[in-house]
């Protein structure tokens, strides 16, 4: 079974970045390695992440002296270190079931075709309250083919959401076949909505697979930067679909 390389970006997420790390030095499947990248965080960031640095999983720690400006460039400089066939990137403010990791890795294992799969995912607020709905149950509302698993080929994944809006829940909820990953660098290129600019890239060059179960948690919070995302970059977005055709 591949090695995955878990990328920690944080920036003063002291808060819940405890529970994160645990969420992944947790994992069933063992075949991981652990990169954590601070971005001159400002509150007790640091001493929490020292408590770990010696896990041996963790590989890699790096304090940024200046901040970066941009969570996009902390993912690359991430996927940059990272030795492993997978990329988990792992949001600090975000958390996991502790199967993620082994029920994601047996789909791309499956089949070569796919650059990513997504699992459902659970809101959970700032006080650590999980919702009650998983978030496909709230977007079958809207559109019912969160309500089973699936596998597309990109395209039809392009021209039945992922064009028009950014379906996948966040990133955490997400793992990538690497190689697809360092051929979309140009998401480091955006301040909002990066997350979506790679989901098409991989979209243009591979399959992409959804598991329905919320193995996933998606932590909802005053200075969520993806907020924004749907707002900001919207239209570069669309001009490279339309480029990439």
């Amino acid at each position: 079974m591949g090695k995955v390389s878990v990328i920690i970006p944080n920036y003063n997420h002291s808060s819940f970045l405890e529970e994160r790390i645990l969420s992944v030095l947790n994992q069933t499947y063992e075949n991981f390695e652990v990169i954590i990248l601070d971005d001159c965080s400002t509150d007790s960031s640091r001493e929490i992440i020292e408590r770990y640095k010696n896990s041996e999983k963790v590989c890699h720690v790096i304090y940024n002296q200046f901040n970066s400006g941009s969570t996009f460039i902390q993912w690359h400089r991430g996927v940059t270190l990272a030795s492993g066939e997978y990329i988990w990137i792992a949001e600090s403010d975000d958390s996991a079931d502790s199967t993620f990791l082994e029920k994601t890795v047996d789909i791309l294992e499956q089949d070569i075709g796919i650059g990513l799969v997504y699992t459902d995912a659970y809101t959970i607020n700032s006080d650590g309250i999980i919702s009650d709905l998983n978030r496909s149950a709230i977007r079958n509302k809207i559109i019912p083919k969160w309500s089973k698993s699936y596998t597309n080929n990109g395209e039809t994944e392009l021209m039945e959401n992922l064009s028009y809006w950014c379906s996948i829940n966040n990133v955490s909820s997400v793992l990538f076949r690497k190689k697809n990953v360092e051929l979309s660098s140009s998401f480091i290129k955006f301040k909002y909505a990066g997350d979506w600019l790679l989901y098409v890239t991989v979209a243009f060059s591979a399959k992409i697979s959804y598991l329905h179960l919320p193995l996933a948690y998606y932590r909802e919070h005053e200075y969520n930067s993806s907020k924004n995302r749907f707002h900001k970059n919207r239209i570069q977005i669309e001009n490279f679909i339309i480029s990439s055709y």
